[in-house]
């Protein structure tokens, strides 16, 4: 047995938690990388063509899949929730990709952690999972982490942290519908369909503010278009793994993750509230990983 197949083995045997947990930390580290990207070609390129273009890309480096797959793969009777679905992440990411441009990576970060708090309610409201009182704990600290965070930040609101609410609405829509889908369709057809109904949404705002990518900006395009769709692509994992609140509360390791992408690529020293927030949050996660695999063992015990 090689190696790849142990960890395949083992990987199986875990709780649906602690996988959604691994799979939810590698869509973090792209998902911030993917915004790093994003904030240092924003000021020669257009955030519309940025969307477009990383979309493009996801979409290209999955057609071996779908011609190992074959074309059939991608008829479901969920295509049209999957298409509205991308129609919403088109004008989440393009308000994201805005805000970046305009706020701390910590404190933009921050604020995307006002949509655990609904997504996990309308799971609970419209998916019919179960309100289990160590979730709402989870999520109810990681909050008072993320507003400990945001605090001195929201002493003034600016466009920026109206682009991040903006976004954070249609993404919570979306993570309904992905918690959705997944119960009938894999998450690799997910993903696929992100990028494309993205792609050609993007290309119409695009032509009116095209600018010509060198060949260097054309790479950081194509690392951005692959990393998103490993952020799909580990996102809908999780999603299967676990109910759409865990998922939700274990979303707040992109904080930690962000300040110091910040600190690292455009030199933003992360404020003391930063650290104490993220330490706040990060105790939350542990925490409702630790009680869900507890949970799970004596699920598994009980059959």
């Amino acid at each position: 047995m090689t190696s790849l197949s142990r960890f395949s083995s083992r990987f199986s045997q875990l709780s649906g938690s602690a996988r959604a947990a691994w799979w939810l930390t590698i869509s973090a580290c792209c998902y911030v990388i993917v915004i790093t990207i994003v904030r240092g070609l924003a000021v020669d390129i257009h955030v519309f063509e940025i969307v477009f273009f990383r979309s493009l890309f996801g979409a290209l480096f999955m057609v071996p899949w779908i011609m190992r797959r074959g074309a059939g793969v991608l008829r479901t009777p969920r295509s049209g929730l999957l298409i509205a679905r991308g129609a919403g992440a088109f004008v989440a990411g393009s308000c994201l990709f805005h805000a970046a441009t305009l706020l701390p990576l910590g404190e933009l970060m921050a604020i995307t952690f006002t949509r655990p708090i609904l997504a996990s309610v309308g799971a609970i409201l419209f998916l019919g999972e179960i309100a289990r009182g160590r979730r709402w704990t989870a999520i109810f600290v990681g909050f008072i982490g993320a507003l400990i965070v945001v605090r001195p930040g929201f002493q003034v609101i600016n466009i920026g942290t109206l682009f991040v609410l903006a976004a954070v609405a249609f993404q919570v829509g979306n993570t309904l519908i992905i918690k959705f889908a997944t119960r009938s369709v894999e998450p690799d057809v997910i993903a696929v369909y992100h990028a494309l109904v993205i792609t050609p949404i993007a290309l119409i705002p695009t032509l009116f503010v095209w600018t010509t990518p060198n060949v260097e900006q054309l790479l950081w395009l194509a690392g951005a278009g692959k990393l998103t769709l490993m952020v799909q692509r580990s996102m809908t994992r999780a999603f299967v793994a676990a109910d759409a609140s865990v998922v939700m509360a274990f979303g707040f390791i992109r904080l930690p993750v962000a300040a110091l992408a910040g600190f690292v690529f455009f030199s933003e020293v992360p404020i003391l509230w930063v650290w104490i927030g993220g330490a706040v949050i990060i105790v939350a996660s542990l925490f409702l990983v630790r009680r869900e695999n507890a949970a799970d063992r004596v699920s598994s015990n009980d059959k």
